[in-house]
């Protein structure tokens, strides 16, 4: 929908309050398709449940996975859906044919799903324990993304010899160039997509381990989940050229050249230095109560950012202004803790499930605001008694105007095309693109296939039957030229009334009469 149509002052407002619970099964993570019309679920009995925004009802169900799905996330065009499981395994359904695409079977655990935007087959799983890879359902093919380390244990473990150890959570960006890798020892490696060769490393203050990656929509900004309560937030610098051109080095030559400079930084990039790829703005955390976060989502337009509070017996969830770093709100829901949450990427709507398996959709409360159509709407709080005038009301007649001037009020009056959909706002998006679930309707039972012989049958036998109904009852068959019959026949409506009264009535019977 255009933006000019909803209300200016109420379209930016965050959610407030939960509107409706979807229930069915026990949800464990959720997921918009990139049109916020559909909303997935995986379950924890290994079904992926899809649904409808519009009607909140199930519009399909999925059985892809043994155990419980873990992770999932839709492809740009919104035509499949990934998702990962317990059951060590990432399974393609598709979703414009109701079915199961291929599947993969993987080493370890999936954590973590990332798909890739522009080759919808490619994805970045991620694991409990051991370095992220990028499978490929076309192929079936599985590559390791690999990992580096650059603290003192680096020596020990002899390169990447050892990395296979150490967990990591991958993110693929929007345009498909780059792999985010969050590692356990405090740093975010940025990999080429096509060469898996590394192009920078940040390196985290205090070295807390990468927990959740999460991209806005427009990949401009990085939010990094760690371990130590702070959620931290970085700008993807922009470099000119694509990744390709830039310098890339293996886990070997990282290591030699962090480890080679005499004053090697706590914080930042260990490879470029001031030309990072990945640049520090603002830090987010409750310093009050120290919460661990379990789960982040950037809104809509990017303004805001929401972060789910890891409790068991609390479902919070808290929303800063991004460029500010102040608290705006805070969401507070039933007595249950935040498994996952996913922001609405056209309004400002909020998916999150509770530890029982439900599905909350928070929402901003509406209020009718009038003076938003008519800036000379005054809203009154009750009633007041007014007194109009004597000719307020009245209808009084258009003046006159002069043969040659146009009538008033004409030349402001504009058709407003509200079909027409602008093209300025679909230039970006796949005219492929699934954005609603295709119907399909079912036929009716067809009728009984006749058979051709029984039918040849009634066929010849119908004129005999008429022929012995002719012999029987000649009179209806076929009018006679003569006789009794073909005088009443002939007689006229008068005739037969004036009969008709003339007849005397039956007497009734002695049995009746007794």
């Amino acid at each position: 929908m255009n933006r000019s149509l909803l209300d200016p002052f109420q379209s930016l407002e965050l959610p407030e309050q939960i509107e409706e619970y979807l229930d069915h099964g026990n949800a464990r993570c959720v997921a918009y398709n990139p049109f916020g019309t559909l909303l997935a679920a995986g379950c924890q009995d290994g079904k992926v449940v899809v649904w409808d925004c519009a009607t909140r009802g199930v519009a399909r169900e999925y059985e892809g996975h043994s155990k419980q799905v873990t992770c999932l996330r839709w492809s740009k065009s919104g035509k499949h859906i990934i998702s990962g499981g317990l059951d060590q395994c990432a399974v393609r359904y598709n979703v414009e044919k109701g079915a199961k695409d291929a599947t993969v079977s993987l080493d370890a655990a999936v954590v973590s799903i990332s798909v890739h935007h522009i080759q919808p087959h490619v994805c970045v799983a991620s694991f409990a324990v051991g370095s992220p890879s990028r499978i490929d359902f076309t192929t079936k093919s599985v590559r390791a993304v690999p990992t580096v380390l650059l603290d003192a244990e680096a020596k020990q473990t002899k390169g990447a010899a050892q990395n296979s150890l150490l967990s990591a959570i991958a993110l693929c960006d929007h345009a498909g160039d780059v792999i985010y890798v969050g590692q356990t020892r405090g740093t975010i490696a940025i990999v080429d997509a096509n060469s898996l060769r590394f192009l920078d490393v940040i390196k985290v203050s205090g070295s807390p381990r990468i927990l959740s990656l999460v991209l806005n929509s427009s990949g401009s900004h990085l939010a990094a989940i760690c371990y130590d309560r702070v959620i931290r937030l970085y700008e993807v610098a922009s470099f000119s050229g694509r990744a390709a051109r830039r310098k890339s080095f293996t886990a070997n030559e990282v290591i030699s050249k962090a480890t080679g400079r005499h004053q090697a930084p706590k914080a930042g990039s260990a490879l470029l230095g001031s030309d990072a790829m990945l640049k520090l703005v603002r830090e987010f955390q409750n310093a009050v109560e120290r919460n661990q976060w379990r789960s982040v989502a950037f809104t809509a337009d990017s303004e805001h950012l929401a972060a789910a509070a890891h409790s068991k017996t609390e479902h919070i969830i808290y929303i800063w202004n991004r460029d500010f770093g102040n608290l705006t709100r805070i969401l507070e829901g039933p007595k249950q803790g935040v498994v996952d949450m996913d922001w609405h990427p056209a309004r400002n709507m909020l998916a999150s499930v509770s530890a029982d398996g439900q599905i909350f959709l928070w929402v901003r409360v509406y209020r009718e605001n009038w003076s938003a159509f008519a800036p000379d709407f005054e809203q009154l709080e009750e009633n007041q008694e007014y007194v109009e005038r004597e000719d307020e009301f009245d209808v009084n007649a258009r003046a006159e105007a002069a043969p040659g001037d146009a009538p008033a009020g004409e030349e402001e009056e504009e058709d407003v095309d509200i079909l027409t959909l602008d093209p300025d706002l679909m230039q970006d998006e796949d005219p492929d693109s699934l954005r609603h679930l295709p119907v399909h309707i079912l036929p009716h039972d067809p009728p009984e296939a006749s058979d051709p012989d029984k039918d040849a049958e009634g066929k010849a036998a119908a004129p005999a039957a008429e022929a012995v109904n002719e012999e029987l009852e000649p009179s209806k068959s076929r009018p006679s030229s003569g006789g009794p019959t073909a005088g009443r026949a002939g007689r006229s409506k008068r005739e037969q009334s004036s009969r008709t009264l003339d007849e005397p009535e039956a007497l009734p019977s002695k049995r009746t009469r007794q």
